[in-house]
């Protein structure tokens, strides 16, 4: 029954994926066997995650009760037995107390903007100079271009459009089947170029349109001393294990570089902050909020603000206090 109503109720496979685990985690959890044995208490206390071995983040919190909710009404439509779901969403809800947070203030590991040189130079330079080196780079580069991790698995050899010209640039769908587009900068078309040498190297001919970018490392053991390899012609696995290779790309490579915890959406946080602060002779912003929000494919300004831009300016703060101290 909840494979059939997340599927009915979303389109995107990365979202029916994600919808149906919290779902399936909240019967399983109170090991009923069906939606009309759960009660509104124990609904409420699991989405609050107060069970849980660990305090959850209120976006978290918001999350589940979101699916749950659209759970219980459709079952309410559909004539299932299950608690109302106005104890949920309703004024007098406890779980209306949990409000949104913004730019991971809950996180274990808090956001993090590097500098220009922490990303161009540091970062980069922790890269093997091996064929699995250039393909980080490229996922590396991407990601500071500001496109998302999971978009970064889906992209093809195709989407790249013009790449002998002096306007390179990227095309591929996004969010909420969205196309987007960003132009490639002269660095990152020259890594990409060294990557697709690589790839054309192996397979004998220049790997068709509909062909992965981003290859996977071959499965199996690889001997003591010998580097990684490629499978070229095999992309990253779409949904929560690609993910979490472009994961294992950037928070490695970071912590090989000496700069702690870096995650991929960091890297888009970067770019958004890199952007931020970049200023012209006379002092003034190259580059003002709709600027960023145009780079970064936000439909509405008020996501770049409040995610990527007043997280990051925590000196506005420390420069008031002296003044006012």
């Amino acid at each position: 029954m909840i494979r059939r109503f997340c599927r009915e109720r979303w389109t995107n496979a990365t979202t029916v994926e994600r919808n149906e685990y919290i779902l399936l985690r909240l019967v399983r959890d109170h090991a009923i066997p069906t939606l009309g044995d759960l009660t509104p208490t124990h609904v409420l206390r699991w989405c609050a995650g107060a069970d849980s071995e660990r305090t959850l983040a209120n976006n978290t919190i918001r999350g589940r009760t979101a699916v749950v909710a659209a759970l219980l009404r459709w079952c309410a439509r559909s004539g299932i037995p299950a608690p109302a779901p106005d104890h949920l969403t309703g004024p007098d809800s406890p779980l209306r107390q949990f409000r949104p947070t913004y730019g991971k203030a809950q996180s274990q590991n808090p956001p993090r903007w590097l500098t220009k040189e922490e990303a161009y130079e540091t970062l980069l330079s922790a890269l093997a100079d091996d064929a699995m080196g250039r393909r980080d780079e490229v996922v590396i580069r991407l990601g500071l271009a500001g496109v998302r991790a999971q978009e970064i698995v889906g992209l093809r050899v195709g989407d790249i459009r013009d790449p002998d010209t002096d306007h390179p640039s990227l095309h591929w769908t996004g969010k909420r089947y969205k196309p987007l587009t960003i132009a490639l900068g002269p660095q990152t078309m020259a890594a990409i170029g060294r990557y697709l040498a690589d790839y054309r190297d192996h397979l004998g001919a220049n790997p068709p349109p509909e062909a992965p970018l981003i290859c996977r490392r071959r499965p199996g053991r690889t001997a003591q001393g010998q580097p990684h390899r490629l499978d070229y012609g095999t992309g990253l696995a779409l949904g929560a294990s690609g993910r979490a290779s472009i994961w294992n790309i950037v928070t490695g490579t970071a912590r090989r570089a000496g700069l702690g915890h870096v995650g991929p959406h960091d890297l888009r946080r970067t770019a958004a902050g890199i952007l931020h602060r970049d200023k012209g002779p006379d002092g003034s912003h190259r580059f003002d909020l709709l600027d960023i929000q145009k780079v970064l494919h936000h439909a509405d300004p008020v996501t770049t603000m409040k995610c990527y831009l007043d997280p990051m300016d925590t000196e506005v703060m420390d420069r008031a206090a002296r003044v006012l101290d």
